[in-house]
């Protein structure tokens, strides 16, 4: 190596340097001192030149580019500038291609030297594939201005060192790039000088020939998912086959597509059923100008012709293989023979033939010899990968398809997009153009890689948004993130996410097939990757205000694009948008630029955007928080985030919403300011909240977490109407309605202070509904009726974004309904609870729906009406779902459950409630299971398990203890009672018991409707006994209170026990 002085750093420009994934070959000659000391300095030289001039050739062959020789050493790289789908592939055959014929190399100027030859050429070869940034260097010490940056050039170095003399080593990540390739031996793991952990190697040991590029490449177990139209076809076309009619099918699509996978899926089912000749034809992206060689390389491998075979045992192969066909041995034989470079054993002397003639009549045999296969039973040809055929075989497969039409030959070709059929349109021959797969399709491809594991939703979303109906991408994407422990955890019979899914992933065996469809479009390149910073979708204005280039000069390279199936044109009135075919590929052409020219992208994307597209990020903020993330600026992007957030939250989308918020506090540590970061920071936390809930449920660890910092933050900063909100969360998640109280008391004081109507509002919301759980229903009602005042007074729809996910009148309509309904007027909570949800429906709010009909439910199940009940549940579940809102879903399936269980279901009903019961403790939704808990004790009780009611009860006891949730408490002990009137018929001391507290308990929190059941199931106790005078002095008085709601059932069953006792 030559050394030069430093230059100056400016003088080092780079240009158009992209991140890429290359494969780097490392070739170094072996004891190139001792030939330096063995040889004179010329002869060396000579030694060198026809060295490189060799692996020059080889590389050349297989497309390596930037050859560069350091020393005696040679560094190449496959991948850049212009990537192939099989880079990695390229590499390793021309290594071994190289120290198979470095030993034959000569040394010698001239025949006529005599000097003695010294030992053989030995050389070694190292290979790695890995990300480097590429790109062209002004550097007096590098001819082509070529050089790549990154571990994996080192690598290659390091690893030729490993490898015994004319032998090719390769790492780790260029063997998961070879499938079933090569033959390769497990060298182990070694210590590399500059590498801070072992390294994987591998020896690459030959080529191998015995299995299809498919099978070689993919897996083949993975099982074929839809294509149910094609396979009829292809069905119905070897039904006319073996009619005899010849079929010719051509499959066509994108790579990944399915085509091979189709074709053996096709060829496994015929052998299967048909004793048939198989011929398997295979192109190769190496010998695309190479004349015949798919044939050739079939007539081997059916031949079962070795290398090492001697020219006689060939010989003899190859005439036991055309003896099948019958054909002519003394005119066809040479030909085939000279085909495969075997000398011709006898036949006309091959001067009498110019070149096209023998190719002419080559071609012939060929097709007789296929003719004659034909002739002894049916024959299925699969010809796999015409866009990379020779113009020989192409033409032999124009008369093969000629030949066929009466015979019985299937022929199943398989091809890309590009490739247009030569042959004329015929009743024989199809095409089919495989289309791309639905989104079920896609998440089957995914569970089947899973081994029928179950599969995170947002796992198969993710994946189907970005395969874009792609098999092949979705198996390897998803082979990639169900690797990656640190994403996707297996917990038994389930793949858990534990990280968030990135933004931006492709599969490293995808990366060079991706870029490789780029490379070929150069000059439309660096259009692709701005688009791609714009994102999947991309408006035409701002791509061309982004590009700087007047529309009409855009659209050609769009329309270049759009022909290359980069990307689909979508046509938006006004606008004209273009969309990305495949996710994948947009992230390929995004993770392409380097991060620099990511972020000056990204800001000259987010200030064009804010500047002159308004009515973009006005619907979506989102856009140009990302933007301005990406481009490092992050002031303005918490800023956005914030409003995305907001916006999310006011339109119920609370994943969203949580994302969004998250992003946003991601970028806090960057900020310097640190009140700008605390204010930022509570705003941030303020919104989040409402959607956290909504999402994960109050009790849970985020929540908790979220509001207690929040307050934190509070303390840290002037009182301001703008922590409003977050006292309110710290209200709503403090599980213990004591505490609640006294909260909304602060609030209460805070509001006042501030002068606020609005936080008065959401103060009296904070404290109607503490009260009603602490069992205080008249001045719960109180709160209600100020709030419903204050409300009227204003616009406060918006508060439902904020506070507690819910619009507040909604929730004090429904609060009123239940409560009337305790203090003995059902037929007045009816009507308040027809204007709840009449007012639900007509605010048009996910969140206040599901409040809406939480509380439809309650007041149902109050009633003890399972019909009505019911309804309501199913109508929850399906807003629940719909909205992504799990606490909801479950009570909806509680309460399902129950009304099953009412209707005699009682098993299915149990079960259904047991399971939802879980996710409600869960979520950490306390408020309502002493419901929950009485409702299952009932069925527990109806089933006869009543030790298992009772305990129910007791948990529910021990709740309403800690959470000071009294509403339901006296209904605990009315169920209690019953139940060990069940358990224990001939004793009632302990029932009664209960039935008396049940009824002290009522009476103190003058909810009539408890103490009526109270009374009722006592006075029925009291009858069992004898005592019917006793239980109608209880009863009577109790019955008599009640002015309305007489053909409720509570009071039906009353009087009719009253009577009874009368």
């Amino acid at each position: 190596m030559v050394t030069t002085p430093v230059r100056d750093a400016t003088d080092r420009v780079s240009f158009e340097a992209e991140r890429r994934h290359l494969t780097v070959l490392f070739c170094d000659l072996v004891d190139s001192v001792g030939w330096s000391r063995r040889l004179d300095p010329e002869d060396f030289r000579q030694v060198l030149s026809n060295y490189r001039a060799m692996c020059q050739r080889i590389i050349a062959r297989y497309g390596g580019t930037h050859v560069r020789y350091v020393g005696d050493g040679v560094r190449v790289y496959f991948g850049y500038p212009e990537a192939h789908e099989d880079d990695a592939e390229r590499a390793v055959l021309a290594g071994l291609d190289i120290v198979r014929r470095g030993p034959a190399l000569s040394w010698r100027q001239t025949p006529a030297d005599n000097a003695v030859q010294p030992d053989k050429l030995a050389l070694r070869i190292g290979i790695a594939t890995g990300l480097v940034v590429a790109g062209q260097v002004l550097d007096d010490n590098n001819d082509d201005g070529l050089e790549a940056v990154g571990e994996t050039p080192n690598l290659a170095a390091r690893l030729q060192t490993l490898a015994p003399p004319n032998t090719v080593i390769i790492a780790e990540a260029t063997r998961l790039l070879l499938g079933q390739l090569f033959d390769l031996q497990d060298l182990g793991k070694h210590a590399l000088k500059g590498f801070e952990q072992p390294v994987q190697v591998w020896q690459v040991r030959a080529s191998r020939g015995n299995l299809s590029r498919y099978e070689a490449t993919r897996n083949p177990a993975t099982p074929l998912v839809n294509r149910t139209a094609e396979l009829a076809h292809l069905t119905a076309c070897w039904t006319r086959v073996r009619a005899p009619q010849g079929q010719v099918v051509l499959l066509r699509g994108e790579a990944g597509i399915g085509k091979s996978r189709l074709a053996k899926f096709m060829r496994d089912r015929i052998v299967e059923q048909s004793r048939i000749t198989l011929l398997y034809y295979q192109c190769s992206p190496y010998h695309s100008n190479s004349a015949l060689y798919p044939i050739a390389t079939q007539l081997e491998r059916s031949a079962k012709i070795h290398p090492d075979d001697s020219l006689t045992h060939k010989r003899l192969k190859l005439r036991r293989l055309l003896r099948m066909s019958q054909i002519d041995a003394e005119q066809d034989l040479p030909l085939i023979a000279g085909l495969l470079g075997l000398a011709a054993e006898s036949g006309p002397d091959e001067l009498e033939f110019t070149p096209a003639r023998r190719r002419a009549q080559l071609l012939q045999a060929l097709v007789k010899h296929l003719c004659g296969l034909a002739s002894q039973q049916p024959v299925l040809l699969i010809f796999e990968d015409l866009h990379w055929i020779d113009p020989s075989s192409l033409e032999l497969l124009q008369q093969g398809i000629a030949a066929i039409q009466d015979l019985p030959v299937f022929m199943l070709l398989t091809a890309r997009t590009e490739f247009e059929p030569p042959w004329p349109q015929t009743s024989y021959c199809h095409c089919f153009d495989l289309e791309h797969l639905q989104l079920p399709q896609i998440e089957a491809i995914v569970r089947n890689l899973a081994v029928n594991k179950q599969v995170a939703s947002e796992l198969l979303g993710y994946v189907g948004s970005r395969a874009g109906g792609n098999p092949l991408y979705a198996e390897e994407l998803t082979k990639t993130v169900l690797q990656d422990h640190n994403l996707v955890h297996q917990d038994g019979d389930t793949y858990r996410l534990v990280g968030a899914l990135p933004e931006y992933v492709v599969p490293a065996s995808l990366q060079d097939l991706l870029i490789a469809r780029l490379d070929k479009l150069s000059p439309m390149k660096f259009v692709a990757q701005t688009a791609a910073v714009i994102g999947r979708e991309v408006d035409l204005q701002l791509l061309a205000r982004v590009v700087q280039l007047p529309q009409e000069h855009l659209l050609p390279l769009l329309d270049q694009l759009v022909a290359a199936q980069i990307l689909q044109q979508h046509r938006q009135n006004p606008q004209q948008v273009y969309v990305f075919r495949h996710a994948l590929m947009q992230e390929a052409a995004y993770e392409s630029l380097l991060k620099r020219r990511r972020r000056e992208l990204h800001q000259r994307v987010a200030v064009i955007v804010e500047q002159e597209f308004p009515q973009l990020w006005s619907r979506q903020p989102e856009i140009l928080a990302h933007h301005f993330s990406e481009a490092g600026l992050s002031e303005q992007a918490i800023k956005y985030w914030l409003q995305a957030g907001q916006l999310a939250n006011e339109r119920y989308a609370n994943h969203e919403a949580v994302r969004h918020l998250l992003h946003g506090l991601a970028l806090l540590s960057t900020l310097t300011n640190p009140e700008r970061r605390k204010q930022q920071e509570l705003a941030l936390r303020i919104a989040l909240g409402p959607a956290l809930i909504a999402t994960k449920g109050p009790g849970t660890e985020d929540v908790q977490r979220n509001y207690q910092q929040a307050i934190k933050l509070c303390e840290q900063l002037p009182e301001s109407a703008e922590h409003f909100a977050a006292y309110w969360g710290w209200w709503r998640v403090a599980g213990n309605f004591q505490v609640m109280q006294k909260r909304a008391q602060q609030m209460l004081q805070l509001a006042e202070r501030l002068n606020d109507p609005g936080l008065r509002l959401q103060a009296h919301h904070s404290m109607w509904a503490s009260l009603f759980h602490l069992g205080q229903p008249t001045e719960s009602l109180e709160h209600v009726q100020n709030g419903l005042a204050l409300y009227e007074h204003g616009d406060f729809r918006a508060h439902a974004a904020v506070y507690g996910g819910h619009d507040a009148k909604v929730c004090a309509l429904g609060e009123a309904a239940q409560t009337l309904w305790l203090l003995g007027y059902p037929e007045q909570s009816q009507v308040w609870l027809e204007k709840t949800l009449v007012w639900a429906e007509s605010f048009q709010h996910t969140g206040s729906l599901l409040h809406a009909l939480d509380m439809c439910l309650l007041v149902a199940y109050y009633l003890r009406a399972p019909d009505t009940v019911r309804d309501f549940a199913a109508r929850l579940i399906a807003v629940a779902r719909d909205g992504s809102v799990p606490d909801y879903e479950a009570k909806g399936q509680f309460f399902q459950g129950w009304a099953v269980a009412q209707a005699g279901e009682t098993t299915s009903g149990l079960n259904a409630m047991e399971q939802a019961l879980q996710t409600l403790h869960a979520v950490g939704t306390s408020e309502d299971v002493p419901v929950f808990c009485d409702m299952l004790a009932e069925i527990y009780g109806a089933c006869g398990q009543f030790e298992q009611g009772l305990d129910q009860l007791d948990f529910a006891f021990r709740q309403a203890d800690t959470d000071h949730t009294y509403t339901w408490l006296a209904e605990l002990h009315r169920c209690q009672g019953e139940l060990l009137c069940l358990q224990q018929p001939d004793d009632f001391s302990a029932a009664q018991g209960c039935f008396l507290h049940a009824l002290t308990v009522a009476r103190s929190q003058q909810a009539k409707s408890l103490e009526l059941r109270a009374a009722r199931s006592l006075a029925r106790s009291l009858c069992a006994q004898g005592q019917q005078a006793q239980a109608a002095a209880i009863l009577r008085p109790v019955y008599d209170w009640f002015s309305e709601g007489f053909d409720t059932l509570d009071l039906r069953q009353t009087a009719a026990l009253l009577d009874v006792l009368d």
